[in-house]
């Protein structure tokens, strides 16, 4: 193995460009997006990530739900979009703990106030309570006990009013941010998820070139549909629909309405689904603010801004943590010149635990600093007398931190310019890992990274319409893209006929042996696999090593891609130990390779993982028992291995991470440690909700599997009781 590494490192340079977890750049000289083409690698599968894309979500308990008539939710859905009503405290509590990224309006009728309040305490997804009751006095004692509650009610519109105050504030404490250590500068490949995504989703958005026309009609039919109970929201799309080049980005960015709430949103989440519908607003706007940084009238000497905020407190701690390295604001960033101003959203301590009272100062060097920021009181919707609004992503050194008085923390920071080394060499390594291309090859390549199929299949679907039949290297791409994103969704007869049709536009200007076929024979032998006609889909896999191998500079990555396919299919087959040694065979390559934390390992361990858990179980059915305890070792020892990496290279609710930790859990179970099966049974579960969502069709199956485990572990325990006395 030595050997043929030492050949492939006398004529390849090591490659680190494979874009996801089971795909690889396939390099060649003469065709250019050929280098971005996909080839498969068979392991670990994933789902479409679909979720609620909101700030704020208004929870109503009501047991005769009286008050819930038409004018009462059109009033609260002008403020909040997303109503949810309930008459039962049980399946409110419930809802409440399903919920991870919004925050919580809990409205309740006073008689059920006295019970539920002191249950959602604790909660920090519930932000605060409101009463509704015919006599305002009732409940006084009780409002004065819980600081959650923010007042009793008689009527609508004096809550609506409520909900509109804490609503402006709540607004200007959601930033979303990314912290990145210094350390990062020697390790990009631990760079937060976070900060690496938007950072790639903006290059992308910024430099394409599209119909603005095309993307005002997906804005206005994605969020028509999105919004469709929602008059005041409707209204808006209409408005922008008919008036968008009437008036500037920023004037709509600051318009009183949901362009500025769900921009942040889908921002803070990195919703796809929204930002890639709001990417003219994005563009739109930042263009705008490039310009007026770069005109003379706006060139009035910035030294100072200021930003003040209930800051989240373990993020602070981080920051503290992270001198000298860099903060990124993931949305646009609205300063003010006047600190008291910015002092004006923090008059007082925080009033919850998980909060702080902190005030940023940004220090900038020099104006003529890459990062475009400028004054917009002149174009904004709304009065905003020495507001200084940042750009997208910008990114700032974090400087001192200091403990004044009152609860306040004082932050400083430096504005880093875009030429800055550090921040330069992290961002050429991510865009290194999108391989290639143009900028819509390069956001389709982010959509399947990050597990965003739909997204994907949109983007490569509308650029194959709008390809000349005539351009056949980008015809046979896109349909290989197309058929790599629908293998991935599942869907073998869609993937199939794409992959077909890329293979006979291919071989219309290639010889059957080209070099340059190796990735679609191996796809097809992918789909041959998964319709269980395993010698021919091995056939196919033997006969692209054979090419790969045969090249003049072999590609070792795409080697070990070969090798993984080859011991997939040995897998299926039942044979083990021919399957152990081709996934080996592919892992020592990619440690040669790869970085230390590249996500194409973690498909590589959990493969030999899985592999080393059907040995022990076969060995337990021989009564090898010293066979079996081996082979379980090491498996766990993989699956460890693959949630490492997976924990280090892919975002926190990433699909993948429930395969591993389900895994984990099983073979756990195996090992007869139901505890350590529980708490990755658990996790599954606790990334399943956020990744496919509460109408999962499996989530049956892991909460009863959860319970199994629950149940299994307290026989245990009152047998081992019963033992002992």
């Amino acid at each position: 193995m030595a050997q043929r590494n030492q050949k492939f490192s006398a004529t390849s340079s090591k490659k680190s460009n494979v874009v996801s977890k089971s795909t690889s750049a396939k390099s060649s000289s003469t065709i250019d997006n050929t280098a971005n083409e996909l080839k498969e690698e068979e392991g670990l599968t994933e789902k479409e990530q679909f979720q609620i894309c909101e700030n704020f979500i208004v929870f109503w308990l009501d047991s005769s739900s009286k008050s819930l008539n038409e004018s009462a939710i059109s009033q609260i859905r002008s403020i909040v979009n997303i109503i949810k009503s309930f008459n039962n405290i049980n399946e409110c509590i419930k809802s409440i703990v399903e919920i991870k990224d919004e925050k919580i309006f809990l409205i309740v009728s006073n008689s059920l106030a006295q019970q539920i309040v002191p249950l959602v305490q604790p909660f920090v997804q519930v932000d605060s309570v409101y009463i509704l009751s015919d006599r305002e006095q009732i409940n006084q004692k009780l409002s004065t006990a819980y600081i959650k509650i923010k007042g009793i009610y008689t009527d609508i519109e004096a809550l609506c009013n409520a909900l509109r105050k804490i609503i402006r504030q709540l607004n200007n404490d959601l930033i979303p941010i990314s912290i990145v250590p210094l350390s990062s500068g020697d390790n990009p490949d631990q760079l937060p998820t976070s900060f690496m995504y938007l950072q790639l989703f903006k290059e992308c958005i910024l430099t394409m070139q599209s119909d603005s026309k095309m993307e005002i009609q997906g804005f206005v039919d994605h969020f028509t549909s999105y919004y469709k109970d929602n008059n005041s929201n409707i209204d808006i799309i209409k408005q922008l629909k008919r008036e968008y080049s009437q008036h500037l980005p920023i004037w709509w960015y600051t318009l009183p309405s949901f362009l500025y709430e769900t921009l942040n949103a889908a921002l803070r989440q990195f919703n796809v689904q929204h930002l890639m519908k709001m990417g003219f607003i994005i563009r739109d706007l930042h263009e705008q603010i490039k310009k007026l940084h770069s005109q003379p009238s706006n060139n009035k000497p910035i030294s100072l801004v200021y930003r003040g905020l209930y800051f989240p407190t373990n993020e602070l701690e981080n920051l503290k943590k992270s001198e000298n390295g860099l903060i990124s604001f993931d949305q646009f960033l609205s300063t003010s010149t006047e600190k008291s101003v910015a002092m004006s959203f923090i008059p007082n301590k925080a009033d919850k635990p998980d909060k702080t009272r902190v005030l940023f100062q940004i220090e900038i060097e020099s104006f003529n600093s890459s990062v475009p920021f400028a004054s917009i009181h002149e174009f904004s919707a709304i009065s905003s007398e020495n507001e200084i609004l940042f750009s997208i992503s910008t990114v700032c050194k974090i400087g001192k931190i200091k403990e004044m008085e009152d609860g306040l923390w004082e932050v400083n920071l430096t504005l880093v310019d875009e030429r800055d080394p550090l921040l330069a060499r992290l961002i050429e390594h991510m865009r290194v890992s999108l391989g290639n291309g143009n900028s819509w090859h390069r956001l389709g390549q982010l959509m399947i990274k990050m597990g965003q199929f739909k997204q994907a299949e949109s983007i490569y679907k509308d650029l194959l319409e709008a390809t000349s039949i005539s351009d056949k290297t980008e015809c046979s791409f896109l349909h290989n893209q197309l058929g790599y994103v629908f293998k991935q969704m599942n869907n073998l007869p869609e993937a199939l006929s794409h992959y077909e049709k890329s293979l006979t536009i291919k071989q219309s200007y290639m010889s059957p042996t080209d070099s340059r076929l190796s990735s679609i024979y191996s796809n097809i032998g992918g789909i041959f696999k998964d319709l269980n006609r395993l010698d021919v889909a091995l056939k196919f896999y033997q006969c692209v090593l054979k090419i790969d191998l045969g090249m003049s500079e072999p590609n070792p990555l795409e080697i070990a891609i070969d090798y993984n396919n080859i011991g997939s299919v040995f897998d299926e087959q039942g044979k083990y130990s021919e399957a152990l040694h081709s996934y080996k065979e592919a892992l020592e390559i990619k440690l040669d390779y790869l970085p230390p934390y590249h996500s194409s390992l973690a498909t590589t361990y959990s493969n030999i993982a899985l592999i080393l858990r059907k040995m022990g179980s076969e060995a337990a059915e021989r009564h090898q028992y010293e066979s079996e305890r081996s082979n379980y070792k090491e498996a766990l020892s993989h699956y460890e291995k693959a949630l490492n990496v997976q924990e280090k290279s892919l975002p926190t609710n990433h699909p993948s991470l429930v395969l591993t930790h389900d895994n984990i859990a099983r073979l756990y179970k195996m090992q007869k440690n139901e505890l350590k099966a529980i708490e990755h049974a658990a996790k599954a579960d606790d990334i399943a909700k956020v990744a496919f969502g509460m109408d999962d069709p499996e989530r049956k199956k892991r909460q009863h599997y959860l319970e199994e485990l629950e149940r299994t572990r307290s026989a245990l325990v009152r047998r081992a009781g019963i033992v002992r006395k």
